[in-house]
Order: C-alpha cells, then structure tokens, then sequence
C-alpha cells in the first residue's frame, strides 16, 4: 500500500507538471499570435495609410480627406448616405476631393466637362477593376483566364445589337406581352379566390411580377416553368448574397460560406440552359457564343450560369425599385396622376411596345426622369492602371496613384438647386420642354463613353410599360398615413443597397408601402 501511495502521488505530480507546462506552451503560443496580430491589426487601421502616402504619393494629388481609422475611412459614414455624405463634402472642399473607402483612394472630381469629353478618353483610366470585382469575387470565376479572350468584348457587342433598334422594339412587344400575360393571371387568381381587392407590400407584388415578365422576355416559358419552384425566392436570396460576395477577404469561403452557397445555387439554374424558340435572340446567340468552338473548352458549367444569371439581375436590380418609386411619386402628387392618366388616354394602349408610341408619352417619361434624378446613386468611376497626371478643362492638374478611382458623382448635378430649383421635390414637369425652357437640364444615370450601360433604352421602357399598365389596367390606392406621405413628398428616403443603389423603403416604415388594388 506504501509503495502504491507513492506512485500515485508521482503520478499526480507528473500530471501537474505536464499541465503546467502545457499552460506555458499555450500562453506563448498565444503571446506570439498577439504579439503579430496586434501589431498588425494596428498598422492597417492606423498607420497604412502614412506608410502609403510616404511610399505611393504622387505631385499633385487632391487634397485628402483623413478619418481616424485610415483602413475604413469615411466608409460607415458613407455606407449610411452615400449622397449626403458626398454632397457635404463638396460644399466644404470644392469639386476635388480624395477620401479613403473600403480600404481604397476615391479621387472625387465633380467637373462633368473635363471627366466625360477629356478624362474617360485617358487609355491610362480603365474599367477593368469592375469586371475583376463582379466576376472574379462577386461570382468565383476565373476572370485571369477569361479576360485573356475576346468574349466579353463579343457580349457587348451583342448588348448594342439586339437591345437597341428594331431589336429592341421585339424585346419591348415581349415584355408588354408578358406583363400582360402575369396581370391576367393574377385577376384570374383573385376571381377564383373570390377577391375583388388586395392589398399587398407596391415593392413585393411589382417585383415578382416584373422579375417573371423580364425571365420569361429573356429565356423563354419554357425555362420559367422549368425553374418555377423557389425560383423568385433563389433570385432574392442572390440579391442579398451577391454584395457580400464581392467582399475581398482572405479565406473567402469559409466566412463567406453561408452567402456563397445561396449565389451558386442562384447559378445553377442557368447552368444547362439550351437554345429554345421562346427564347429572346440575345440569349439565342449568347448559348451559341458559349458553346463555339472558340469558348466551349474555355467556360465552365459555373462560368456560363453566371454570365446568365448577372444579366438577368442586371435587368431587374435597378427597373424595379425606380419603377416603384415612379408610381410612388405619380400617386403622391394628384396633378401628376391626372396629367399622366389623360396623356395614357390619347394613345392606343394595344401598340404600346411600339417606339412611336412611347415617344408619345412626354408627360410620363418626364415623371420617370424626375424620379431617377432624385434616387438614383450617379457615380460613374475609372481606375488608374498606373500613376498618372491629368489636367482639366480649366488648368487643374490632377496626380492619380495606381488603383487610384476617379470618381464623377452625378449626384451632385442631380441634386444641385441652381439647376433643378426645389431639388428634393417632385415636379413631374421637369423635363418637358416647354416653350419658356430654352434648355432642360440633362441628368447622367447609365455613366458615359464606351461603357455607358447597353441596356438603358430597354430599362426605361419597362418602366413605362409596367406603370402606364399599371395606371390603365388596375385602381390602386396607396395605404400610406398622411405625415408620411408629407414626408416623402418633401424628400424620398430609401435604403442603400450592398452595391449603393437605391432600394426599397426604410425597413420600420415597410408598412407604408402597403397598396389596395383591384382590376378594371
């Protein structure tokens, strides 16, 4: 029993020293790891900057506008009201300007003149860091290998055959037809519920009916019905995924795990996607661009779901919400509805697809424009492939580092009261030209050059078609409480979307939003 005794009390001592020791091993390990991190952590947040600016700095580069936290910059304050924040820049620093956000230089410079006529010509300013953004962190592609081809150089010019001209009159007859089509489905869905008036969120019911009237004009019935279970769903689950997506971390899909899984899921629908004679022509030769034999070995089943699938959310990301805030404003303003009502009035609702048609509606084009001018983020950007100097119409001489983003905010003009008097109000007669108006002010919306957006006719017709259609085919009555309608018609306010477009409303002011509606 002695001897017994004995050796267990060394075994316990044995145990002890192993776990004191353990304990040292584990607190170095850690002081180690801290004694990286911090210092770390510390560099990026405070000092990169100075770093950057004693290494990287350039003659002539605008004044920049310091934050405390040099790796985030102003980019909270920002993220909160990209517009405001910028507007109240420019009042305080004049036309040029440089802020740190999300870690990169933003070279603000508010000269329309000199950005579109002189400095987008610059072959030292590019695009390209937007398409390494979208496709190579936004959708996981392999865009060093892609970029290396002609293939998006073909896609765009795809873009400026079949959605311009006599081609876009076929696409506009599509999706008239198919909006149509989705609001008869719906008053036969109502009849036999025995329903004569709902009331339903204006953004839930105008969004899934134009994403099934865009999906069903671009890749055909066939495909919608292919895809009908949880696809609307799949499509808004990629919506609020796809601007985490294009966060640029380190060990991306492991903290991006949950959101990358709801993007790819959104891809594969689009992934064996075949020629079929519903199908719009854009998407026709679009199938046969990627299965030729010059790209058929290049693209993966990933690659062609994503290009599918971002133009597809290309269409529909921006057309629906200024669609729905188009209405808003006609429905907030009495003297709007009336005048746009007796305009739809003179013409034959039947050929409304056609061009010379919705030429006619000057009255309804000038209330979309008044409401893009107020909501829409215009900032059009070029990086700087390399250290450069520009000089500007009027002598300014501006020094860009590399990855530098020069950065025109539309915005500006947009919201500026010596062009547009009142300008957070709605006038929905802004922009007729009338015989006392020499000029109308103009407003940049889809950017400018080369890279101005392909798409822009075909977006301003449906959202003529979808609220001319929905003024002549349903009664809709706003549910929205009278201060708040004060409110909004004093100033519109929206969320901020991941990729700072405008949204829907305010979440705690959702309820507002609420319509009552039946069928004529």
């Amino acid at each position: 029993m002695t001897h017994v005794g004995y050796f267990v009390r060394i075994r316990k001592d044995d145990i002890a020293a192993d776990v004191q020791t353990h304990t040292k091993q584990t607190m170095v390990f850690f002081l180690i790891i801290f004694s990286i991190i911090i210092p770390l952590i510390i560099y990026y947040i405070f000092l990169k900057k100075c770093v950057d600016d004693l290494l990287n700095s350039v003659p002539n580069e605008p004044k920049c506008i310091d934050s405390f936290l040099s790796i985030f910059g102003f980019s909270i304050t920002f993220l909160k009201n990209p517009s405001d924040f910028i507007q109240l820049l420019y009042r305080k620093y004049g036309k040029l300007f440089t802020v740190h956000l999300f870690n990169r230089r933003y070279v603000f410079l508010y000269d329309e003149e000199t950005f579109i006529k002189t400095l987008i010509k610059d072959p030292k300013l590019t695009m390209e860091f937007l398409d390494e953004l979208v496709y190579k962190d936004g959708f996981g592609m392999d865009w060093t290998k892609i970029r290396k081809t002609d293939i998006q150089h073909e896609m765009l010019k795809q873009y400026h055959q079949f959605l311009m001209g006599n081609e876009l009159e076929n696409l506009n007859q599509s999706i008239f037809d198919s909006l149509l089509e989705h609001i008869k489905e719906d008053n036969k869905k109502n009849l036999q519920s025995s329903v004569s008036t709902v009331t339903v969120n204006l953004f839930d019911f105008m969004s899934e009916l134009m994403f099934y009237a865009g999906t069903t004009t671009l890749y055909g019935k066939t495909f919608v019905n292919e895809q009908r279970i949880n696809f609307y769903q799949s499509y808004l689950n990629f919506n609020k995924a796809f601007p985490i997506c294009l966060m640029q971390i380190p060990f991306k899909s492991l903290f991006l795990y949950s959101s990358i899984k709801k993007r790819d899921e959104y891809i594969k629908r689009f992934e064996n996607l075949k020629i079929n004679q519903d199908q719009s022509r854009l998407i026709q030769e679009r199938i046969e661009l990627f299965t030729s034999d010059e790209y058929k070995h290049l693209l993966t089943k990933h690659d062609i779901g994503s290009f599918h699938g971002i133009l597809l959310f290309a269409a529909i990301v921006n057309t629906v919400p200024n669609a729905c805030w188009s209405l808003i404003d006609i429905l907030l303003h009495p003297e709007a509805l009336y005048a746009v009502k007796n305009e739809l009035n003179t013409i034959d609702l039947s050929r409304l697809f056609e061009r010379e048609t919705l030429n006619k509606l000057q009255i309804l084009d000038s209330c979309i424009n008044e409401t893009l001018r107020r909501t829409f983020m215009g900032l059009t950007q070029r990086q700087a492939s390399e250290n450069v100097s520009l000089t500007c119409n009027d002598g300014t001489i501006i020094g860009l580092r590399k990855n530098d983003l020069l950065t025109y905010p539309s915005l500006i003009k947009h919201l500026d009261p010596q062009l547009f008097p009142q300008p957070y109000t709605f006038q929905y007669d802004r922009f007729i030209k009338q015989q006392e108006k020499k000029t109308v002010p103009s407003i940049m919306i889809f950017g400018c050059g080369k890279r101005m957006c392909p798409g822009r006719y075909w977006a301003i017709n449906e959202i003529k078609m979808l609220v001319a259609l929905v003024l002549t085919q349903m009664n809709v009555e706003l549910l929205m409480d009278d201060w708040y309608k004060k409110k909004l018609c004093e100033r519109l306010e929206y969320e901020y979307t991941g990729l700072l477009t405008n949204g829907g409303p305010k979440k705690k002011y959702c309820e507002q939003f609420r319509i009552k509606y039946s069928y004529k």
